[in-house]
C-alpha cells in the first residue's frame, strides 16, 4: 500500500515538473516571438512622412553675384517697381528689389526694370505692364525735369488704359528711387506725345508720384 502511494506521488510530481518545463518554454518562446517596443516606434517614425508646410512669399530679391573679383561696394540693393494680379483681377504696384551698380544706377535700374520679373517673381503673379522689347534710348535732366526717352514699342500697349497707367507708374516710381528730380517727361523716339497708347492717357506734360495717387 505504501509502495503504491510512492508511486502515485512520484508520477504527481513528475507531471508537475513537465507542467512547469511547459510553461516556462511557452513563456520564453512568446518573449522572443514579441516585437520589440522600442523598435516598433522607430519603423513607425521613419515611415512617417512629414506635412507639408505653407509656402510663404519669397522676399523678392535677385541673386547676388558670386563673382570674387566685384567688390559689393560697386553696387547696391536698389527698387525697382513691377504689380502683383490680386484674386478679383486688378492689380497693385509693388517692390521688387535687384542688385544695381552704383555707376549710372538711374539708367541701370531702368534697365532692370525693362528686363522684366523673374521666373520666381512670375510665379508669384508678378508681371509688368511695359510692352515687351521696349528699349530706353537716353536719359536727359533740365530744369529740374527728366526726360526719358522710349523706343517705339513703349508705345504699345495691348491691355487696355489701366495697363497703360500701370506702365507709367512702374517708370516714374523707379526713377524717382535713384534722383532728386520728381518730375518725368516721356518721350518716344525722341518726340514729346500728348498721349500714350489707344485709350489716351494723357503724357503731354511732366509726371510725378503724386500724378498717381
Amino acid at each position: 500500500m505504501n509502495e503504491n502511494q510512492n508511486n502515485n506521488s512520484r508520477s504527481g510530481i513528475g507531471f508537475f515538473i513537465i507542467l512547469l518545463v511547459i510553461i516556462i518554454t511557452g513563456v520564453l518562446v512568446l518573449k522572443m516571438c514579441k516585437p520589440s517596443k522600442k523598435k516598433s516606434n522607430i519603423s513607425q517614425q521613419e515611415n512617417q512622412i512629414p506635412e507639408s508646410t505653407e509656402m510663404k512669399e519669397p522676399e523678392i530679391v535677385q541673386e547676388q553675384s558670386t563673382e570674387q573679383s566685384v567688390s559689393t561696394e560697386d553696387f547696391i540693393t536698389g527698387k525697382v517697381y513691377f504689380c502683383r494680379i490680386l484674386e478679383n483681377g486688378t492689380q497693385r504696384i509693388l517692390t521688387a528689389f535687384r542688385k544695381i551698380p552704383t555707376d549710372n544706377s538711374l539708367e541701370h535700374a531702368l534697365k532692370a526694370l525693362l528686363s522684366g520679373p523673374t521666373e520666381a517673381e512670375e510665379s508669384h503673379d508678378i508681371v509688368t505692364n511695359i510692352p515687351e522689347n521696349t528699349t530706353l534710348k537716353s536719359i536727359k535732366i533740365e530744369n529740374n525735369i527728366m526726360f526719358l526717352d522710349f523706343s517705339t514699342e513703349f508705345e504699345f500697349n495691348s491691355f487696355g488704359r489701366e495697363s497703360t497707367v500701370l506702365q507709367l507708374k512702374q517708370i516714374v516710381f523707379t526713377a524717382t528711387e535713384y534722383t532728386d528730380i520728381k518730375q518725368i517727361l516721356f518721350l518716344i523716339d525722341g518726340q514729346i506725345r500728348t498721349y500714350l497708347g489707344g485709350d489716351g492717357v494723357f503724357i503731354g506734360k511732366p509726371l510725378s508720384r503724386d500724378d498717381f495717387s
